[in-house]
């Protein structure tokens, strides 16, 4: 099993026509919330092209997720859920850092939001975020 190590959450804003990323927990200003994390070495899980999926409960218990259709759902510990954020990594058994910003078709709300990093069809990382 991979394992996402030190995820760090972050609400970010963009200036500069969408090139700058400022950082910001102020919930009314957040654009998009961006996990960071490593996915660890690993010699013996299968080498190539891996997606990474970011799910996100929001303070209301809700999930965040583009659109609620079956093309933004992912299987995970033997349960499905709506994904944010999805990144394709090319694993060969090596570190490899991964940034995956979430969006959310809904403003922020103020509240603590839990994420959970998603490979394989297993929770490899889990982290909160407290927007204000």
């Amino acid at each position: 099993i991979l394992k996402a190590e030190n995820p760090t959450v972050k609400g970010v804003k963009f200036k500069s026509g969408g090139t700058k990323e400022v950082e910001t927990t102020k919930a009314s200003r957040v654009e998009k919330i961006k996990v960071s994390f490593v996915v660890g070495e690993n010699k013996i899980a299968k080498q190539g092209v891996k997606p990474v999926y970011v799910r996100i409960v929001s303070p209301d218990g809700k999930e965040i997720c583009k659109s609620p259709d079956d093309m933004n759902m992912v299987k995970f510990n033997g349960s499905k859920g709506f994904f944010a954020g999805k990144q394709d990594i090319n694993y060969k058994n090596e570190e490899v850092a991964v940034d995956v910003f979430c969006g959310n078709p809904n403003p922020f709300v103020p509240g603590k939001y839990l994420i959970e990093i998603i490979a394989d069809d297993v929770v490899i990382g889990e982290s909160s975020i407290t927007l204000k």
